[in-house]
């Protein structure tokens, strides 16, 4: 709605340049309230103003039916499109800051095996929205009781996703001995950063001795 020009402007934008396609006079109040309405239907766009039809153009509408077709770009010149994208002049609308992602890390549990012998075991990370990427960082809790000979771990306690991703895992190697002692406990903790919740920063890795009793 162009009030200074006492006008409606029907147009698009191709190649970052506004074309108009139609310019309708109408009167205008400074200061009125109008009601300015696009329908899609099939594939025909029509517009009207305080409810009176303005102009209708055939052009392809994958929105409502998917099938290719035309796109009106002034009398007498149509373009053949299989895709299209709508979008205003006016500056973004902000709105409510999305809530941060929520991130938790699961249990695992392997058994010790022979000395001699590694086997994999992997703890998962889980959140709640691929959005964006994301790196957390990780360190071994104090409370643990499984040691370096027993437990070996990545040399980088960062966990990444990448956009898209919603599960990472940490890869530990544990290490097989012939002595009878409890079962350990390597306790890795998530560190918090201001764009994750944490629901659950504390994973348990239970390595099971299987070597007789202490």
């Amino acid at each position: 709605i162009d009030v200074a020009a006492q006008r409606i402007v029907i147009g698009h934008v191709s190649r970052g340049a506004r074309i108009i396609d139609r310019a309708i006079s109408r009167s205008f109040t400074p200061g009125a309230e109008h009601i300015l309405n696009v329908v899609l239907k099939a594939t025909v766009v029509t517009v009207t103003l305080d409810g009176q039809v303005l102009a209708s153009f055939a052009f392809n509408s994958p929105l409502a039916d998917g099938r290719q077709g035309l796109f009106g770009l002034g009398t007498g010149v149509v373009a053949s499109v299989d895709e299209y994208r709508l979008r205003t002049d006016d500056d973004a609308y902000a709105g409510e800051p999305a809530a941060p992602q929520t991130v938790w890390i699961s249990d695992a549990t392997a058994v010790e095996g022979r000395s001699g012998t590694t086997r994999t075991v992997t703890m998962t990370v889980t959140r709640s929205s691929g959005e964006g990427s994301l790196a957390i960082g990780w360190v071994v809790d104090a409370t643990s009781t499984a040691t370096g000979t027993d437990v070996t771990g990545p040399d980088s306690p960062v966990i990444t996703f990448a956009p898209g991703q919603t599960i990472a895992t940490i890869t530990f190697t544990v290490v097989g001995d012939a002595t009878a002692e409890p079962d350990e406990q390597l306790v890795i903790r998530l560190q918090p950063i201001d764009a994750v919740n944490l629901r659950r920063s504390r994973g348990v890795l239970t390595v099971l001795n299987d070597d007789g009793s202490a």
